[in-house]
């Protein structure tokens, strides 16, 4: 059996799992503010509430964003400490394209494609969805940009998901009418289930590394 731990920042906390064979065994979550001095007490607390140690773990699962910076930039600092002092590789993963595909799986049964929208501070939002032709998209773009994409594609009926969904909820609406379905709750981010399936995934391609990196940093005027 294959023994991994995964941390996640989201919008409001910080997550973190315990796999086996990329199944969650186990979870906690912790207010994001707490993230630099109690996350790694999280995680041993966890690690022995299983009865494992780091010495038991084969990778780390680390989700690379998007996520408010201090909060990703903590995550993933503590991910690469712990990976550097113990030479447990990393196995990162794509946030947007995490919640895309829980999404995509969720909805597959309904004519509505799936538009992932987390909220990127300013105007702008990182924005996820699978276009007619098949391809994908997963970028960083303004509010409005989003919404002139999305309008673009006449046929498409669009259900959105993340946190942008409920902070734009008024302006998706407006632009596009009848075409966007919002749900009453929506799902706001990837869980951390959806990191630890993936991260197994790539574990068994060999797709590993001893560092890693925030993705979708938005860039500096």
């Amino acid at each position: 059996m294959i023994y991994s731990l995964g941390l996640q920042a989201t919008y409001t906390h910080c997550d973190v799992g315990i796999f086996q064979d990329g199944k969650l065994i186990l979870s906690a979550e912790k207010d994001k503010t707490l993230a630099s001095r109690e996350l790694l007490p999280l995680c041993s607390a966890l690690l022995m509430e299983v009865e494992k140690s780091l010495n038991d773990i084969s990778y780390i699962a680390i989700n690379q964003g998007p996520a408010p910076f201090t909060t990703l930039r903590t995550v993933i600092t503590t991910a690469n400490g712990l990976a550097y002092a113990t030479k447990i590789p990393l196995v990162g993963s794509d946030g947007l394209a995490l919640l895309l595909d829980e999404s995509l799986q969720r909805y597959k049964s309904t004519q509505q494609t799936p538009v992932v929208v987390l909220h990127a501070f300013g105007n702008d939002v990182y924005c996820g969805y699978q276009q007619p032709d098949n391809a994908f998209f997963f970028g960083c773009v303004s509010l409005q940009e989003c919404i002139e994409q999305l309008n673009k594609q006449s046929s498409q009926n669009y259900v959105l998901v993340g946190n942008g969904a409920t902070m734009h909820r008024d302006l998706f609406k407006e632009s596009l009418g009848d075409r966007i379905v919002i749900p009453e709750i929506v799902q706001t981010y990837a869980s951390i289930t959806a990191l630890g399936e993936h991260a197994w995934q790539q574990w068994q391609a060999k797709k590993i590394h001893v560092q890693v990196q925030p993705l979708y940093l938005k860039k500096t005027l």
